[in-house]
């Protein structure tokens, strides 16, 4: 369907524009509403020396960010709507905000974008959301629309947890541990199959077919999903932690003494590093600290089963698997048996593997979306879903006996 763009003229002699009767900037004061947002958002603007916001329009709240900004800061800002932009570059303000040094525009959306983007976030410390643009942001760039409210869930989990997530990075960083490229040099999965284990529902109805093709793949497995692994006499080849808080200390208590690899994120539950008796390797999501610390970064895409895809993909194997990766609910489910509650609130719908319809939240969706960004960035390996839940673009639908075959 075609959009409809206006540009309105308004009561104080501005423009303003307007998609499909949403309009972007104020009908009656632009100038004076961009004041506002760059107040409202003046703590993030007076306290980074590096900005980045999602959303151009026609650049009132830039020009008020700009000026409120230090000297030396800078201004990344990503508009993926190129029909705005055609009209914002119309305008004579975007000629003048374009000549600013200190200020930064992507707005061809594509993999360079996605990757300055990426590049921006890891040395911001946040995102500004200029909101209107995302309301009117169309559905083929769901995506992005996708990863910006990821970024504002994460923003919240870091408020909640945040000061936990800092004693656990500085305990963790007391010890010398060996490094995520300690753990891709030292274990010898290159060229192999590597299946990953989530906590979705569908995990349950593959632990059998699991157990008879245990013998040719390697395991990478979520903390949520390893008990219920090793109870099942399951043994996988990795765990992976990155959850800052004591119920990860709940989850893998009775499997503490168990002699596997553990792949932790620096921020993640100190409790449990402490204890592990088996090989610890720290890794790092951000840019900065993993080339401090000469290592390898691994994006963890604010989810562990997402991070154990990053680190997957790292090994080059030839096959990645997914059983767990439901990112829907199944049977009013969220989680497999052992999780413990996991009752279903979806208010959205997905299209499954099977071509139904299920239901859903926007969490699921993000990682869904982020998933499927990793796996089209990743050119040389088979992605095999034989999970149950949503469809993953990308990847071919199996049963776990079939893909091994």
């Amino acid at each position: 369907m075609e959009r409809k763009l206006e540009i309105v003229k308004t009561k104080t002699e501005n423009y303003t524009i307007k998609v499909d009767g949403v309009f972007i900037h104020s009908k009656y004061d632009p100038l004076r509403e961009a004041e506002t947002f760059a107040i409202k958002n003046i703590e993030l603007i007076k306290n980074s020396r590096y900005i980045v916001i999602y959303g151009f329009g026609l650049g009132y709240h830039i020009e008020a960010v700009l000026r409120h900004m230090n000297e030396e800061s800078m201004l990344a800002v990503f508009d993926a709507d190129l029909e705005v932009i055609k009209e914002a570059k119309k305008q004579s303000l975007y000629k003048k905000l374009i000549k600013n040094p200190r200020l930064k525009c992507f707005f061809d959306y594509g993999d360079e974008f996605l990757k300055e983007f990426s590049k921006s976030l890891s040395l911001a410390k946040n995102i500004i959301i200029y909101r209107p643009s995302l309301k009117v942001l169309p559905e083929e760039f769901g995506h992005m629309a996708r990863l910006l409210k990821g970024y504002e869930l994460a923003k919240i989990e870091i408020e909640k947890h945040g000061k936990l997530a800092e004693y656990n990075y500085d305990m963790n960083l007391k010890k010398t541990h060996k490094k995520m490229q300690d753990f891709l040099s030292f274990y010898s999965f290159g060229c192999e199959n590597i299946v990953l284990v989530s906590s979705g529902p569908s995990l349950d109805y593959n632990i059998e077919s699991l157990k008879k093709v245990r013998d040719r793949v390697k395991i990478f497995c979520a903390g949520s999903a390893a008990e219920f692994l090793i109870k099942n006499h399951i043994i996988p080849d990795m765990i992976c932690i990155i959850d800052p808080q004591d119920i990860v200390y709940t989850q893998l208590q009775s499997i503490l003494n168990k002699n596997i690899p553990l792949c932790f994120l620096s921020s993640a539950c100190s409790r449990v590093v402490s204890e592990w008796s088996g090989e610890k390797f720290l890794f790092f999501n951000d840019f900065n600290a993993a080339r401090e610390n000469n290592d390898v970064v691994v994006e963890t895409g604010k989810s562990v089963a997402t991070a154990i895809l990053s680190i997957a993909v790292l090994k080059k194997p030839k096959k990645v698997i997914f059983i767990g990766q439901d990112l829907a609910y199944l049977n009013g489910k969220s989680h497999h048996d052992n999780y413990g509650s996991s009752q279903s609130s979806g208010i959205k719908k997905v299209r499954s593997v099977d071509g139904e319809y299920l239901e859903t939240n926007e969490g699921f969706l993000y990682f869904k979306s982020w998933i499927e960004q990793k796996i089209m960035k990743s050119k040389d390996i088979e992605f095999i879903n034989c999970s149950s839940g949503a469809e993953i673009k990308g990847t071919i639908a199996s049963k776990l006996i079939d893909a091994i075959k």
